[in-house]
């Protein structure tokens, strides 16, 4: 999914002011499964797919300008994400793993966000083909875009596990503090879900949805800088605060979050239990690390990792064994490498 986020360092930065011997078990493996990873290279974006045990690179595509959003389909086979050249910015889909990535936009109007629906026949997007930046549906060959909002703007979008429901951040008519709203996929019954202005900066306005669809985590202010996690139903007032932090993670089971906490000088991985009673740090060492997601079957957790100005796609064992590099790439001020594992 999919939670995904561009994150920019300099942001962060300026952000986050008995007798017997044991019996030793060899660690579990990383899962046989694979991360779709998108990485600038020199005014290009490379689109690979990794596998977990880092044995394994094979490169989709690569194209010129950025790549700015990037999701599975729930098969497993098909990719869609936001091409970004010369000023535009498109929603490109590769139709299956091995076959070339093809367009399903091409009018003006800025698309992004892309979003599939849990049976993988729709689409949903923001764009401002018709003005503001509003909340539209369209089938996954592009033929078919249905308008579902029609006033504030949005920026981005995210589907529900179950399918019953968008959830959107934007701001109502008028402008003022952006918030999370969810939606229903015909377009009705549009409510507030949080209670307190998000963050409007990059890498803080994506929601996670719990596996079940039933809750969703969110970063919202506290105060002038202060990030904070809050776990809100979507069919009630039911609300509860999870940290201090950002970007959080679902894992697969539904009973645990990963998320950022931002230190002075650097970013450390945590893991929460859902209720909020349990939590602990899973990086180690000095550095930022990013962007935490879980693997399908919930035993590894991908993130990115800088150290000492290198950057890496790594994975870490969610008790924090294990951790291992798995791709070196790049980036610069304006934007990180994207990565998003493939489902099952």
């Amino acid at each position: 999914m999919a939670r995904r986020l561009l994150l920019l360092p300099v942001f962060l930065l300026a952000l986050i002011a008995g007798s017997a011997s044991p019996t030793l078990s060899s660690p579990a493996p990383f899962p046989r499964a694979e991360l779709a990873v998108a990485s600038p290279v020199r005014g290009t974006v490379q689109l690979t797919l990794v596998s977990a045990d880092g044995l394994s690179i094979r490169r989709l595509t690569t194209a010129p300008g950025a790549i700015s959003s990037l999701a599975w389909a729930r098969d497993g086979r098909r990719i869609v994400f936001v091409h970004e050249f010369q000023g535009s910015r498109q929603i490109w889909l590769i139709p299956r793993i091995g076959a070339p990535a093809k367009p399903l936009t091409s009018r003006s109007g800025d698309y992004t966000s892309p979003a599939w629906s849990p049976d993988g026949r729709r689409l949903a997007f923001i764009s401002a083909r018709t003005g503001r930046p509003q909340v539209f549906l369209m089938s996954t060959d592009g033929r078919s875009i249905r308008q579902l909002t029609r006033r504030g703007a949005y920026r981005t979008v995210s589907w529900s596990p179950d399918g019953r429901y968008l959830a959107a951040v934007g701001v109502r008519k008028g402008g003022g503090d952006l918030h999370l709203y969810v939606i229903r996929p015909d377009g009705t019954g549009r409510r507030r879900i949080s209670s307190a202005p998000l963050l409007p900066r990059p890498g803080m306005m994506h929601p996670a949805w719990s596996p079940d669809g039933r809750w969703l985590a969110y970063v919202s202010r506290v105060g002038l800088a202060e990030q904070e996690i809050t776990i809100a139903s979507v069919d009630g007032p039911a609300r509860r605060r999870l940290s201090t932090g950002y970007a959080p993670a679902w894992s697969p089971d539904g009973r645990s979050l990963a998320f950022v906490v931002p230190r002075v000088g650097d970013a450390q991985i945590y893991v929460a239990s859902a209720d909020g009673r349990r939590t602990r740090r899973l990086t180690r060492g000095a550095g930022i690390f990013l962007l935490p997601a879980w693997a399908p079957d919930g035993r590894a957790i991908a993130f990115l990792a800088i150290r000492d100005g290198d950057l890496a796609v790594s994975v870490i064992r969610p008790d924090g064994s294990g951790e291992r590099r798995l791709l070196s790439t790049t980036g610069d001020l304006t934007g990180l490498p994207l990565f998003a594992w493939q489902p099952r």
